[in-house]
């Protein structure tokens, strides 16, 4: 019997989205922000805007996934866990992709 093994208890998933305005990048952060907690009801979401991130004076990639827990004291290193966030960041990048298409159109 192939069963999955349980994911980590309160995941997370963090998106890295830019500020909502008219620009393709905006509109798409509009769309993941709806559309992604549709798509994966079961999961709490946490859009953050990439000016908030000082990654060593960097900012991350925009529409990036992250995967954490609520209490941030695990690392999520599960397969399952790692497996459902990668089916995450190819929502979300299809979903952006839609969005910048529209907003070109």
């Amino acid at each position: 019997m192939n069963s999955k093994p349980p994911l980590p208890p309160g995941l997370v998933f963090g998106v890295v989205v830019s500020r909502d305005d008219d620009t393709p990048d905006g509109l798409a952060s509009v769309a993941l922000r709806h559309v992604l907690p549709l798509r994966f009801r079961d999961y709490r979401f946490e859009f953050i805007e990439a000016s908030e991130i000082d990654e060593i004076g960097k900012q991350p990639p925009l529409f990036r996934v992250l995967c954490g827990t609520e209490k941030g004291d695990q690392v999520v290193d599960d397969d399952a866990a790692l497996d459902l966030a990668k089916q995450v960041q190819a929502a979300a990048d299809d979903i952006v992709r839609v969005a910048r298409a529209r907003a070109l159109n």
